[in-house]
């Protein structure tokens, strides 16, 4: 009988030698290098006196910030509280911004708007340096190491960002190849210091998580627990190293669970806000779920990145455009070369593979697929806006692409045989990329000598596009987030517009990209003229007029016809530019191959011609912010006070400010300036505050603060302390006669929109500063911040609250409505007054009032209430009530009192205590492996 052979672990892959050593270049240098050039594209944002362009950032993320800048210098805390907007809401659990990532600490020292570009610039960095090791793990040589670190870093997946100031993306994208990187490194047998890696794992984690960008988190947790998964099957299948696989798996376990410890102090508090937030509920359905996925026809933008268009020049399907994907057309072309001569290696298939589910998922509601992970995945259907993903897809691109520059240029072995297994793949890629080029080259020319009928060979999907935006916004808002993909699609079908309609639709969009295309300075006179002619050749008119649902969907067509017509010289030229640079790439990898002796040279070549067509996008997104002049704007400058504040700062009570929003339209200001003065208001820019105080002020079911119904009440604006209201100066008979009759009956709407305020017939309000554009209006009845109620109201049903405070008879200074008896309440019968309130004390976390009461009373902060935000009377803890719907009430027996208000969260302690616990496990595991790294090396020698 034959003898059994023994069964041994299969060796080690190794890496093949090469005909050439690779070109040894020091981690410092390659750091510096990438440096220099992400410096290059951001120097104007740090130079002084600029401030960084960024939408969000300049809205209300500068105002954020310098807020807990200011409270840390002014009261030696941590504000754990925002007074300013929306009747205040808790400034850690209801997420303001990147408050606990590590760059917060560069406020300290520096100026809270250079620290803004400084985010973004060591972002930026640490996505190259990382992406450069994790590509060196993979043993890619350093070469083209360095182009791939070039391309991820540059995607417009994370530079396009930097205009809409979404620094949370920003940070999760380049966090990204760093836990990819450390994973590598830990489950790598031959790794030294196995236990720091899987330390700093969670280190990254963590970071991630106090972005704190909780979707671009989950998917990069996606990809790199897919990315654990399959080095743990590669290690126990392919190499039979399954104790060694088990534990690795369980030391990512752990790494994701200090991860998460990290991240306790913004986590913990943010998971107890949930059952508080308009967020907190879920999804709002499938339609809100998927809002802003990628369209199908903007995969062109990959190839040419000006085809749909950014900003003012977007024509695609969604609403607007802020950023791009684009990561290259010499990396598109790569990873076909990739997936072509590198399908062999297992990394190949893993990232060509997540590549292509992130593509899916990133098309959203635009592809059946998404149903399955929708309907599966958890959390998912919390997130809208599926093409968040993408950046995800961009590092998967990047990483297929250099290992199929990689594969391309290595010349392993001479003998006749591998240089005919080599030859097949090669020719396959070369007849692929020259397809390619050919592919490019007729859409450059059809572009170019034949814009319009490229154009309107476009207006199918434009006019796709509009009906279902037409059609989704008549869709009953209650029923909305009931419907599934299958009734959306049903109810669609079931279409008002017929046949009609989309001829018509059809002959506008024509008509509008003609338009466009020879009269790019066109707006809404020019279409609606040409509307009207449509609408005219159809049998509409003044006597038989469209219906509205009509006419939304002709406009929608109509504007992105025109945007598209306007862009036709930039997306010809955008054809033009892929195909020089693929053309370019094309050339210098062909000379790379049969000349490698210039391999540097090549290398260099090859990554100026990446990062130039990269820059050319990305510059388009980094910016300053400038003066109608083009002259730059510093944050000073910018946000200085203006005449309404430097009224109001006169003022140095404690109250709020409403301005205006008549027919729904914003009329001051659209963000958190008032805030940056410290001056409170009843609206705001935030979007996660308390969803409570949004339904009491008129404004249910949505995030934003937008023509707020109860505000109209005069008791609403007593109870939230509204001292003035910011509204418009009324125009003079003069100025009047200037405007046709229609513009005149316009004016006349606007303003009866305000008369709630303005007639002093119905309003407490009187004028009390006006300019040629703004007037003040002071409230001229007893309006405080706190006081004191001798009734109360018991209604614990939501609606009859809210109902009970619109009706005209209720005071609420004399009667305080409550969803429970307070303990031991005893009204008194007598009429005198309760007494006197005196704040004597006002901190973003502290409110400190002394109370004089001639009976017992209710004593009634108008601040929202929140259960940790918690009071204390004369020393003892009372229970703080939640009155009149959102407010803060404190039942007081007769006699003096001190009552003191003081945010205490037990979450926020918690989290505290776990994430400094988790840092300093990170640290001492570190510091462990080094340590048993050192006794080995010491063994070793003896």
């Amino acid at each position: 009988m034959a003898k059994k052979r023994k069964k041994t672990a299969p060796a080690r892959p190794v890496e093949k030698k090469t005909s050439r050593p690779d070109i040894k270049i020091g981690w410092g240098w390659i750091l510096l290098g990438l440096s220099v050039l992400v410096l290059v594209l951001f120097i104007n944002t740090l130079m002084k006196g600029h401030l960084i362009h960024g939408s969000d950032q300049l809205i209300s993320g500068y105002m954020f910030k310098s807020f807990a800048k200011e409270s840390i210098a002014a009261t030696g805390e941590f504000p754990l509280w925002n007074p300013y907007i929306f009747g205040g809401l808790p400034y850690v659990d209801a997420l303001h911004g990147d408050v606990f990532y590590i760059t917060a600490l560069l406020r300290m020292v520096f100026s809270v708007s250079t620290v803004m570009a400084l985010v973004f610039v060591l972002q930026i960095i640490v996505a190259g340096i990382f992406t450069y090791g994790f590509l060196r793990t993979l043993k890619v040589r350093n070469l083209a190491a360095i182009i791939g670190a070039l391309a991820y870093m540059f995607t417009g997946a994370i530079v396009s960002f930097v205009d809409a100031g979404h620094d949370g993306k920003v940070i999760v994208a380049s966090l990204l190849p760093a836990g990819l990187f450390f994973i590598q490194k830990a489950f790598d047998v031959e790794t030294k210091r196995k236990i720091a890696h899987f330390a700093l794992l969670a280190l990254v984690i963590g970071l991630a998580l106090l972005s704190p960008h909780v979707q671009m988190t989950y998917y990069m947790l996606m990809l790199m627990a897919f990315y654990i998964i399959f080095k743990f099957f590669v290690l126990g299948v392919k190499e039979k190293r399954w104790g060694f696989a088990g534990k690795s798996l369980g030391l990512s376990f752990a790494s994701l669970a200090v991860g998460f410890g990290i991240s306790a102090i913004q986590f913990l508090p943010s998971w107890s806000y949930l059952p508080f937030s308009p967020r907190g509920a879920g999804g709002r359905g499938w339609l809100w779920n998927t809002s802003y996925s990628m369209p199908r026809m903007e995969l062109m933008d990959l190839v040419n990145p000006r085809f749909s268009g950014t900003m003012d020049s977007y024509w695609g399907s969604n609403p607007l455009k802020q950023h791009a994907e684009y990561f290259g057309i010499i990396i598109l072309v790569l990873l076909v070369v990739g997936l072509i001569i590198a399908w062999r290696r297992r990394e190949t298939k893993f990232f060509a593979g997540f590549g292509l589910f992130g593509l899916l998922m990133a098309l959203g509601g635009n592809t059946i697929f998404y149903v399955i992970p929708y309907n599966i995945l958890p959390l998912l259907n919390r997130f809208r806006a599926p093409a968040m993903i993408f950046y995800t897809v961009s590092f998967s691109a990047v990483v297929v692409a250099m290992l199929g520059l990689q594969a391309f240029l290595d010349n392993t072995g001479t003998g006749e045989k591998k240089k005919k297994r080599r030859l097949k793949p090669r020719k396959t890629a070369g007849i692929a990329a020259g397809v390619a080029g050919g592919v490019l080259l007729i859409l450059a020319l059809w572009s170019s000598l034949a814009p319009g009928g490229f154009a309107r060979g476009l207006v199918g999907s434009i006019q796709r596009s509009a009906k279902k935006q037409t059609l989704a916004d008549f869709i009953d808002p209650d029923s909305r987030a009931e419907m599934s993909r299958g009734d959306i699609t049903r109810h669609l079908a079931s279409s008002p517009l017929g046949d009609n309609s989309d001829r018509m639709a059809a002959e506008f969009g024509r008509q509008m990209v003609s338009l466009g295309i020879n009269n790019p300075n066109a707006g809404q006179q020019e279409m609606n003229n040409i509307m009207g002619q449509v609408l005219a050749g159809q049998g509409y008119n003044q006597f038989n007029p469209p219906g509205e649902l009509e006419l939304m969907y002709m406009s929608r067509v109509g504007y992105k016809s025109l945007t598209l017509g306007k862009n036709m010289n930039r997306i010809s030229g955008g054809f033009w530019l892929a195909l020089l640079f693929a053309a370019a790439a094309g050339l210098i990898i062909f000379f790379w191959g049969r000349m490698p002796r210039y391999r540097i040279l090549w290398a260099a070549l090859l990554a100026a011609a990446v990062f130039t067509d990269l820059w050319l996008v990305d510059s388009k997104f980094v910016g300053i912010v400038r003066d109608s002049a083009g002259n730059p704007v510093s944050a000073e400058e910018l946000y200085a006070p203006d005449q309404i504040v430097s009224f109001l700062k006169q003022d140095t009570d404690v109250y709020r400010v409403y301005h205006l929003q008549p027919m729904g339209r914003p009329i001051y200001r659209n963000d958190d300036y008032l805030m940056l003065h410290g001056i409170q208001e009843v609206g705001g820019y935030h979007g996660n505050q308390l969803g409570r105080y949004q339904e009491f002020i008129g404004t249910p079911q949505t995030i934003m603060f937008r023509n707020p119904s109860n505000l109209r009440h005069q008791q609403f604006l007593t109870m939230l302390d509204v001292r003035y209201i910011i509204g418009l100066t009324p125009p003079d008979t003069t100025e009047m006669e200037r405007y046709s009759p229609a513009d005149q009956e316009k004016v006349r709407a606007f303003f009866s929109d305000m008369a709630f305020v303005m007639d002093s017939t119905v309003s407490p309000y009187r004028p009390v500063y006006s300019n040629p554009r703004y007037a003040i209006y002071r409230n001229m009845s007893p309006c405080s911040r706190a006081w004191l109620c001798t009734e109360v109201e018991v209604i614990s049903e939501d609606s009859r609250i809210l109902q009970r405070l619109k009706e005209p008879g209720f005071d609420p200074r004399r009667t305080v409505v409550l969803e429970e008896k307070p303990e031991g309440w005893q009204a008194s019968a007598d009429t005198l007054p309760a007494g006197t309130v005196r704040i004597t004390s006002y901190e973003p976390n502290s409110i400190e009032i002394s109370a004089d009461l001639e009976k017992p009373s209710v004593l009634v902060l108008s601040e929202n209430w929140y259960p940790y935000y918690r009071a204390w009377v004369d020393g003892e803890e009372r229970k703080v009530y939640r009155a009149d719907y959102t407010l803060r009430a404190v039942p007081l027996e007769a006699g003096n009192h001190q009552v003191v208000f003081r945010f205490s969260s037990p979450y926020m302690k918690a989290g505290t205590w776990i994430t400094i616990v988790s840092l300093a496990l990170v640290g001492l595991a570190i510091a462990l492996s080094i340590i048993l790294v050192k006794r080995r090396k010491k063994k070793s020698k003896s």
